[in-house]
């Protein structure tokens, strides 16, 4: 399993593989324990360049390895390093001279292909679509009201003036202040934002870079911090597929055959770049399964779909009677 956790780190991982991990994280306590302190030592050693998954996890063990020897050797200088990682670790440190706490994290996955619903003690309300994960710190509160994502996830917040809502990805955060908004970080090289009703801020290593309002999609680029707005008329598409009933109304072709890839553990490829272009209006039902999506594409265009080799993934053409 540390294997896949090295690779889910160095942002590898497929679909079915993150759903695994997040299994195994939610199986087990001591699990939990093991993928934290991975993602301690691999913050450490600064390996995020490492394009070869052998290289950087033989890395990453010697790294660990160096770290139990200094541990006992009572030299403090990681402690001073686990300060500044502090809230991607998951641990507070009280003192230096002192132990630390650990805030334990529950995890809530969508295994499978399943659409996961969750209430939070604050009354909040959240939808993961398969393959994503949140993690909820123990001492989740109205006072402290802040959650990690991983995938996809369509938020219902209860308002507070006082004490906003954060939702945390990576690097990024979304300040939240009474809302519906639908948040897609399924992609490594940029967020996806759609704001349903409410007000929601956009930060970045603690800089707020964006506001959005209701009816307005964003998409946020990690590299350069570039950003895209896009106004829509209509955000059902953003929000239906929590119901399994997907709704979409003049919406390209790329944006449903994503979801589609989450709903079905499928994957598509297009043979002329402007097919994704192509703008769609209906509705799907998740449970009618990936060939009913399929058919419903094929016999509304002039496109056709064929099988690859390759297990559960397609191919979509034009087709030219």
């Amino acid at each position: 399993m540390e294997d896949l956790i090295i690779k889910y780190l160095l942002k590898k991982t497929n679909q079915a593989e993150r759903e695994k991990l997040f299994s195994w994280i939610a199986q087990d306590q001591e699990n939990e324990k093991q993928f934290i302190r991975l993602k301690k030592v691999y913050a450490l050693t600064s390996v995020m360049d490492d394009a070869d998954e052998s290289k950087a996890w033989r890395k990453i063990k010697k790294r660990s390895f160096r770290s139990r020897q200094l541990k006992k050797l009572g030299i403090s200088i990681l402690k001073y390093a686990a300060i500044l990682i502090l809230s991607f670790i998951g641990y507070m440190q009280l003192d230096l001279n002192t132990k630390e706490t650990a805030i334990i994290y529950h995890y809530v996955a969508a295994e499978g292909n399943q659409i996961n619903f969750i209430t939070l003690s604050d009354g909040s309300k959240i939808w993961l679509n398969p393959g994503s994960v949140l993690r909820i710190p123990s001492n989740f509160s109205e006072e402290n009201r802040q959650v990690h994502l991983e995938g996809q996830g369509y938020f219902e917040i209860f308002h507070n003036d006082l004490n906003p809502f954060v939702v945390q990805i990576d690097d990024e955060r979304v300040r939240v202040l009474g809302t519906k908004f639908n948040v897609n970080a399924y992609h490594p090289d940029y967020l996806e934002l759609t704001l349903v009703d409410g007000r929601i801020q956009l930060y970045s290593k603690q800089q707020q870079v964006s506001e959005l309002m209701p009816g307005e999609k964003l998409l946020f680029r990690y590299d350069d911090q570039s950003i895209e707005r896009e106004w829509l008329e209509n955000t059902d598409f953003y929000s239906s597929w929590r119901s399994g009933n997907l709704q979409f109304d003049n919406i390209r072709l790329t944006s449903i055959l994503e979801l589609l890839e989450t709903w079905y553990s499928a994957e598509f490829s297009l043979d002329d770049p402007e097919i994704g272009e192509i703008p769609f209006t209906g509705t799907l039902l998740k449970e009618e399964g990936l060939g009913q999506a399929l058919k419903l594409i094929r016999s509304s265009s002039n496109l056709r779909y064929r099988k690859s080799k390759q297990e559960n993934k397609y191919i979509i053409e034009f087709y030219q009677q």
